[in-house]
């Protein structure tokens, strides 16, 4: 398993300690600015906080000179974009049985002063590659904030294709 993105790329590995299989999350020094650095010390924070089930865990950090590693819960199932492709319609019993726990862990995120920003099918992973026994679980809190009750994200910020009609409209 490895998976390649602009500045990170995810491979399948092993905690030394416990033995468990993960998923280590490499980003490259080199191709990050400091945007992208911020970017995933935010994440780490917002993850470090967060316990849910139905959200991807942070298992630990590590650092040399040339990468940051995240290491995180591994979801063998990959992502839901990757189910949807596939079979290009679910039934609706399905698509019941994922959301419902994705609900779940916005409404938790939320509860606790958390907005994801960037909820689409790419960032939703399953633990397992049958639908029906997967278990739902949403990744990447790059783009997520912490706000108080009295602020609120104003910031425009998502996968265009995903945003909703009324932020493009500002």
């Amino acid at each position: 398993m490895c998976f390649r993105g602009a500045f990170a790329t995810v491979r399948k590995g092993k905690h030394r300690e416990t033995g468990d299989h993960v998923a280590i999350k490499i980003l490259s020094k080199r191709k990050m600015n400091e945007e992208d650095i911020a970017g995933m010390q935010n994440e780490i924070a917002i993850l470090s906080q967060i316990d849910h089930p139905n959200v991807v865990k942070l298992v630990d950090t590590y650092e040399d000179k040339g990468h940051y590693c995240l290491i995180m819960e591994l979801m063998q199932g990959g992502e839901l974009f990757e189910v949807i492709m596939k079979r290009e319609k679910l039934q609706e019993a399905d698509v019941h049985n994922l959301m419902v726990p994705v609900f779940d862990a916005v409404i938790h995120c939320h509860s606790q002063g958390i907005v994801h920003r960037d909820i689409k099918p790419e960032n939703l992973l399953l633990s397992d590659s049958s639908i029906e026994d997967a278990l739902v679980k949403i990744a990447d809190f790059g783009l997520a904030r912490s706000v108080s009750i009295d602020d609120l994200a104003t910031t425009t910020a998502g996968t265009p294709g995903y945003v909703a009609p009324e932020v493009i409209m500002k």
